[in-house]
């Protein structure tokens, strides 16, 4: 499920950022377009929806990520739904193409992912200016973050926040170590009030329970283990027959 992580890289590198100074803004909406290249060959490109109820600068913003087929995918590929209410540290993945959703728990899979050393996520004072550029009309500040894993840099997100949507960040980059570029854009950006029901699932939408993270990596795990226990094994008994047939060859009757 490609498109899902695709949405919560969304998720982080907009909607949860909070570099605002300014005065608050209402809610902002826009349509979302993500673009992956891996060393310089475009691999994956996606559009979709963002939804931020609340200003820029309120930590606790509901947000709303809806990403579309991947456009290379065609028909092998489905939407997702993505939304979280920090406030309830709370979020939810919903799949519309079975009517049922997957509750997360916000604070533990950020804990899970890549994040600053203390593993709070991305901090405003991580970010610092490198310049200013125009990007869909708007004037945007352009700030820069190391993006580190207990302490290792996995790569640098640059943010360009738009001066008249009171820092909203307009367009996020990804650059990982390894050459792979995430490239997240919202366009057509407005400031409409949106309705409180766009950040939960649908009603009549079931529960899903997925198996948790550390229980799948136990599972696999055991599993590397049995694999390699038979790959040695079925060694061992080769070797042994080669044994045996060297023996009988060398007799001399």
């Amino acid at each position: 499920m490609k498109h899902n992580r695709l949405a919560l890289s969304a998720l982080l590198s907009l909607g949860m950022l909070t570099l605002s100074s300014q005065a608050a803004l209402a809610d902002l909406s826009g349509d979302l377009r993500i673009t992956v290249k891996d060393k310089g060959e475009e691999q994956q490109v996606q559009g979709g929806k963002i939804y931020m109820q609340g200003s820029a600068d309120d930590k606790e913003r509901n947000v709303r990520v809806e990403i579309d087929a991947d456009e290379k995918a065609g028909e092998a590929a489905s939407d997702a739904v993505i939304i979280s209410r920090p406030a309830e540290n709370v979020g939810y993945m919903v799949f519309p193409g079975m009517k049922s959703y997957m509750k997360m728990d916000i604070e533990s899979a950020r804990d899970k992912g890549p994040n600053t050393p203390g593993g709070e996520g991305l901090d405003p004072d991580d970010f610092k200016k490198i310049g200013e550029e125009k990007v869909g009309g708007y004037d945007t500040v352009v700030k820069e973050a190391p993006v580190l894993e207990n302490g290792k840099k996995l790569g640098t997100v640059t943010v360009y926040l738009a001066k008249d949507l009171n820092d909203e960040p307009l367009k996020s980059v990804f650059r990982e170590e390894g050459g792979r570029v995430t490239e997240t854009l919202i366009e057509n950006p407005t400031t409409n009030k949106l309705p409180d029901d766009l950040f939960t699932p649908p009603a009549g939408y079931s529960e899903t329970v997925l198996p948790q993270i550390d229980q799948l990596q136990e599972e696999l795990r055991k599993e590397q283990e049995r694999a390699a226990d038979e790959a040695a094994k079925e060694a061992r008994d080769n070797a042994r027959k080669e044994a045996e047939r060297s023996l009988r060859d060398s007799l001399p009757f």
